[in-house]
């Protein structure tokens, strides 16, 4: 009986224990079963935002590939190249109207891009794709923005010269005197007569005498644009034909043809220009007289103040009136370019982009004074800012002391009268 009741108890206790462990069994299995569930719902929210990723990704490539403004422009920017010029460069020639006679047609080199502004203040991304760099990137590419080195940005100078005999002095010392003069490219527009005046990248000396000239050596970097003397209607229309022989470099300098640079005045001019932080930055002003200004021998600077333009007035021309700028007194530098409120013709300095945003009127036939308030206007109103800079990198050959007399031999577009209306 006792072994009985004890098999009993066994089996019961089995039977108990087989019901504990179906149980246990059975909440464990639950329990896992909840664990799947939730896993489930997570990896499903994973997935999806994984996929809504994935399109907004999707999306985001097809709209940039849609025409838009700014991709419209950045289309139109040809492909920076180093060393470059008009004549190898692949914008070629297009014809032209005479803007004193629209039955004379005349031949010139096509833009190197559009203006890119589009009526307003332009992204840094078109900005940066303006501005050629003397060494390409890993990829071949001479656009490389700012993070091209400064002493490797390339600078455009454009002249426009009226049969002036020191054209080719001032390019000489622009290029001599240049720190890197291998990244210096000069436009000049050389209206001249035929077998009267001299050619301006001509050298100043035979080259066999002396071939250490930059007109001997560098020739290659100056193109010329040769034009008949009496087709000469102005400033404005040389100019107009000097922006069109920019080709891309990172910066863009303008002016006159009776100019001397002092040594090393592109990097001061790059280093002051870029200290202003200002990408819309022109440094512009009506240059200092050359008389007593440069070392000859070092071609250094001896000037230690500075030109400003803050003041204008009317000036009486016949029965009208024009506005015309005025230099203040020289100043002492304050360390960095300062705010003016004027641009000046006879010098200026900018990134390259300000020659494709404001190319200088075509049709504005014999017109000097008015040349500055239209550039000027035009400059403004389209983002850029006007600074006086801080040190003179050039000096000017006015017609005033020893120079009067060699500069009262230089003749004036004015002589053109059949264009004058």
């Amino acid at each position: 009986m006792g072994e009985t009741l004890k098999y009993r108890r066994s089996k019961q206790s089995a039977k108990s224990s087989i019901r504990g462990i179906s149980w246990i069994s059975s909440r464990r299995g639950k329990h896992r079963r909840g664990i799947l569930s939730g896993g489930s719902k997570w990896l499903v929210l994973i997935i999806s935002i994984s996929i809504l990723a994935l399109l907004v990704y999707i999306i985001g490539v097809v709209r940039s590939g849609r025409s838009t403004p700014e991709n419209e422009m950045l289309a139109r920017i040809p492909r920076a190249m180093w060393p470059i010029n008009v004549k190898s460069d692949d914008s070629g020639f297009e014809n032209i109207q005479h803007p004193g006679d629209g039955s004379i047609t005349m031949s010139v080199p096509k833009f190197w891009s559009p203006p890119i502004h589009d009526k307003k203040l332009m992204t840094r991304g078109l900005a940066m794709k303006i501005g050629s760099c003397i060494t390409p990137d890993a990829l071949g590419n001479y656009d490389r923005g700012d993070e091209c080195p400064l002493n490797e940005r390339t600078i455009f100078l454009g002249i426009a010269s009226y049969r002036d005999w020191q054209c080719r002095h001032t390019v000489e010392s622009a290029i001599l005197r240049a720190k890197y003069p291998e990244r210096i490219r000069v436009g000049v527009i050389d209206q001249i007569v035929d077998g009267e005046d001299v050619v301006c990248n001509s050298p100043i000396n035979p080259c066999e005498s002396d071939p250490s000239q930059a007109l001997c050596q560098r020739k290659d970097q100056v193109d010329v644009y040769e034009m008949e003397a009496h087709l000469a209607v102005g400033p404005m229309f040389a100019r107009h034909i000097s922006n069109r022989m920019y080709r891309g470099e990172y910066y863009a300098t303008q002016s006159d043809a009776h100019v001397t640079y002092v040594k090393d005045w592109d990097v001061s001019i790059i280093e002051q220009h870029e200290s202003t932080g200002n990408e819309m930055a022109v440094l512009t002003t009506y240059l200092s007289d050359v008389l007593g200004a440069i070392d000859d021998e070092t071609g250094e600077s001896l000037m230690h103040t500075r030109p400003i333009m803050c003041n204008s007035h009317f000036v009486e021309e016949g029965k009208e009136y024009a506005l015309e700028h005025q230099q203040e007194p020289e100043g002492d530098p304050t360390g960095i370019p300062q705010l003016e409120p004027f641009w000046a013709a006879g010098f200026s300095f900018s990134r390259g982009h300000f020659n494709v945003n404001v190319p200088y009127d075509l049709y504005e036939p014999m017109i000097f004074q008015g040349e500055e308030i239209s550039m000027g206007i035009r400059g403004f109103t389209v983002g850029y800012d006007y600074y006086a800079p801080d040190r003179s990198v050039c000096f000017h050959h006015y017609k005033e002391g020893k120079n009067r007399e060699a500069r009262a031999k230089v003749t004036k577009f004015t002589e053109n009268r059949e264009f004058a209306g």
